[in-house]
């Protein structure tokens, strides 16, 4: 008779044009040479196909032995299957000793649907914003059963659902991380024993350069902004650009616009020590940080006091987006290679940005020449460029 060979479960990735999806296999040979192979989409199915030929194995190999137990025959085949699963590993006590104290049943059952709810009220009070945490919940929620409970949500499921999100890596990665957080809220409420996410691999991503303007595209913008609507979107680039304030709606810029309608201009923007104070309440970290007033930051404050945001604006720059190929954080972008070619300090460019100086070193070093950055930094309004000449 053959020697005893355990089948084996194995866990593959298929692919049919973009998509892809996990998969069980039961591979061996049975007690006659028979080669074995069955898929199935259930992890839990093709176990315990595994185990039922296991045991038919054992028992065409081992010699069976009478005893007097109290187990059933069911349960004196479970432990006849441990036993062989262990080989000798380690001792049934062992093994038992490791379950009991790390896992833990959830203390509430709690549907998806519910879980999902909680965790989004739960960042909203925290002021973190919800928009995409929202999104990425919602389209998981469409795809596993939402009346499901959270914590029968595995691994293999959140693996499928991520390979139909997107083939883009980047995308599949921000969605990962997304998932990962959610899962932890449930795990610090109790209701799952452990986070799905966490063995599930992040994949590889080529990083680029971020895009950033040139110094001509850069005066080119703002040359432009000063012709039209009476230059009342100046001020709103003029300190993207050269104070590297986060846009968009619900950034910095739109926080300290109302900040100053409500407690004034003095109060963030300091003429006399030429510094911008981005308090807590205002940045994205939540860390207070002082940006320094440059003279031709100074100089396009000056000649364009009107409102950081006037009304109507998200309108206005839909156009100027268009013509100039904006991207959402070009501008940004821009401030902190501009800062670091110039002035040749990282760690400052980091600490007026709001980022780590590792996160400035890893992409925005080296992205111009000094030469290009000094005249960078000597942009002004046409106003100040004609009365100097």
């Amino acid at each position: 008779m053959a020697k005893f060979q355990k089948v084996k479960v194995v866990h593959r990735t298929l692919k049919k044009g973009s998509y892809r999806w996990k998969t069980w296999y039961v591979e061996g040979f049975d007690h006659l040479g028979r080669r074995i192979r069955i898929q199935r989409q259930s992890k839990t199915e093709a176990y315990a196909i595994a185990s039922e030929l296991d045991i038919k194995l054992l028992n065409s190999d081992m010699e069976v032995r009478p005893l007097a137990t109290r187990l059933s025959k069911d349960q004196l085949k479970q432990a006849e299957y441990a036993f062989h699963r262990l080989n000798d590993r380690w001792t049934l006590d062992q093994v038992l000793d490791f379950f009991i104290k790390r896992h833990h049943e959830p203390t509430v059952i709690v549907t998806l649907a519910n879980a999902r709810e909680a965790f989004i009220e739960h960042k909203d009070r925290q002021g973190v914003k919800t928009r995409q945490l929202a999104c990425v919940t919602r389209r998981m929620a469409k795809t596993i059963d939402p009346e499901r409970p959270v914590h029968d949500v595995n691994q293999s499921d959140c693996e499928q659902f991520l390979a139909a999100v997107s083939s883009h890596p980047q995308t599949r990665n921000n969605y990962r991380s997304d998932l990962h957080n959610f899962f932890n809220f449930c795990l610090s409420r109790k209701w799952i024993a452990q986070n799905p996410i966490t063995n599930i691999t992040p994949m590889k991503v080529a990083r680029r350069r971020p895009g950033i303007l040139s110094t001509k595209s850069t005066e080119d913008l703002l040359r432009h902004l000063e012709g039209i609507k009476e230059g009342r979107m100046v001020r709103y680039y003029a300190l993207t650009i050269f104070a590297g304030i986060r846009p968009g709606v619900d950034g910095e810029i739109y926080k300290l616009d109302q900040a100053i309608r409500s407690n004034g201009e003095a109060r963030y923007i300091d003429d006399e020590n030429s510094v911008i104070h981005m308090e807590p309440e205002l940045t994205k970290t939540l860390h207070y940080r002082r940006i320094t007033i440059r003279p031709n930051l100074a100089a396009w404050l000056q000649a364009y006091p009107s409102p950081i945001i006037p009304a109507n604006l998200s309108n206005d720059v839909r156009p100027i987006r268009k013509q100039f190929k904006l991207t959402h954080d070009i501008c940004r972008h821009t401030f902190i290679s501009m800062h670091v070619a110039a002035f040749g300090s990282m760690g400052r460019a980091a600490i007026e940005a709001g980022n780590s100086e590792s996160i400035v070193k890893k992409h925005y070093h080296e992205q111009v020449s000094e030469a290009e950055a000094k005249a960078f930094w000597d942009i002004r309004p046409s106003a100040v460029t004609t009365t100097a000449t």
